[in-house]
């Protein structure tokens, strides 16, 4: 019978065996038209480092994602300018290939006139689910 060196049988072994990187954010919160917005995407498992990036649909307009400088997240901020639904699925991908997809809605609201802009930010903040406050919605 043949023995492989140690080495060897653990390198097999690591690669065989790499766990599942997986998508923890379960949803983002939904922001305000002209008041300044960020939420992250976490994910753990798997090997880092992660890539990142929307995979289907687009970021609300103004907003923009970027990985973290430990890649185990995602940022997405800005500032929106389009009051809308907008849904888009954020890609993770581990370093051992596995890949995990999350789909995400994130409603911006259009504030009415008649409310300051702290007012608007503080009634977007406190809104339940961010579907109905302050503001004249969708």
């Amino acid at each position: 019978m043949r023995t492989l060196p140690l080495t060897l049988l653990l390198f097999i072994s690591s690669s065989c065996f790499a766990s599942y990187v997986t998508t923890t954010t379960t949803s983002l919160s939904g922001g305000a038209v002209g008041v300044s917005y960020s939420a992250r995407v976490y994910a753990s498992g798997g090997c880092t480092p992660y890539k990142w990036w929307v995979s289907s649909g687009s970021l609300p307009a103004g907003l923009s994602g970027v990985r973290s400088s430990s890649t185990t997240s995602f940022l997405i901020h800005g500032t929106p300018t389009t009051a809308a639904a907008y849904s888009f699925s954020v890609t993770v991908r581990g370093c051992g290939g596995h890949l995990s997809t999350k789909t995400y809605t994130v409603i911006i609201m259009k504030c009415p006139r008649s409310l300051y802009q702290s007012q608007c930010e503080f009634s977007v903040r406190v809104s339940a689910g961010m579907r109905s406050g302050a503001g004249d919605g969708v």
